[in-house]
């Protein structure tokens, strides 16, 4: 009872301090009514401080939206040179080339032909657009056609070389056009060699790439491997140089 009084006591001396609605609180005062302890709107008698969000950084309502209207409407990405996009194109021609459609590679060659392409992308292009156009004969796609069949039915993966060989002389001996015109290419004088490779490139169905030396020149891909071909002869074999070698007209 004693307590009661001397609450109701303590409100009426302090009532002559809370100033009228719209007016500013006494800050010596303790703040507005409904924020002393014991007033009817804090009655369990506890000092009460503003009202401001428990676990937010500043007093920022959990319910205020974040301010993004200067954020850019896009992330900045970095830009994919010429080398990118023309190693992206690159990887998918191989892959296509598994199909072994001539006129499908031609088209996606024709397609990157007239972009502005560096000394060995344009010679990538060119040269496997000579391989295509071979194929598009009917005489070598049916070659083509026949080493390529050969070699998904009856391929040797642990001495690969062997067996392509086989393949393609069997095949080749069945046409006296191609085996005597195309093989022998005479009078071409160096470049014999670019040549031949680009028709083994064609009766394989296999993409050039004709980095050289001891780099693969050729690129037969399939579903589940693919055949690195070398067309030249080196003259190292790994430390050990075998020297130079010759090769005569009657030579067996």
């Amino acid at each position: 009872m004693t307590r009661k009084l001397n609450v109701q006591s303590w409100w009426k001396l302090h009532e002559a301090d809370i100033p009228p609605l719209g007016g500013q609180p006494d800050q010596f005062a303790g703040g507005p009514p409904g924020t002393q302890p014991g007033s009817p709107g804090n009655p369990m008698g506890g000092q009460q401080g503003p009202n401001i969000p428990q676990n937010t950084p500043g007093g920022n309502s959990m319910d205020t939206p974040e301010d993004i209207s200067d954020d850019p409407a896009h992330p900045d990405m970095p830009d994919q040179t010429e080398d990118d996009d023309f190693g992206i194109w690159k990887v998918k021609y191989v892959k296509e080339s598994i199909k072994g459609d001539p006129n499908i590679l031609i088209q996606k060659l024709l397609q990157i032909r007239d972009k502005d392409l560096s000394g060995p992308q344009f010679r990538f292009v060119e040269d496997n657009l000579d391989v295509n156009f071979l194929r598009q004969n009917a005489n070598v796609l049916e070659a083509s056609n026949e080493i390529r069949k050969l070699i998904k039915k009856d391929f040797d993966r642990t001495y690969p070389s062997k067996m392509l060989i086989k393949h393609i002389t069997d095949t080749l001996q069945k046409s006296p056009l191609l085996n005597d015109v195309y093989i022998k290419l005479m009078g071409l004088g160096g470049s014999k060699g670019d040549q031949h490779r680009k028709f083994i490139s064609s009766l394989l169905g296999a993409v050039m790439v004709g980095t050289g030396a001891q780099n693969p020149d050729l690129v037969f891909e399939e579903q589940d491997y693919s055949i690195r071909i070398s067309t030249r002869c080196n003259s190292r074999w790994g430390d050990v140089n075998i020297g130079r070698l010759y090769l005569h007209e009657d030579d067996p």
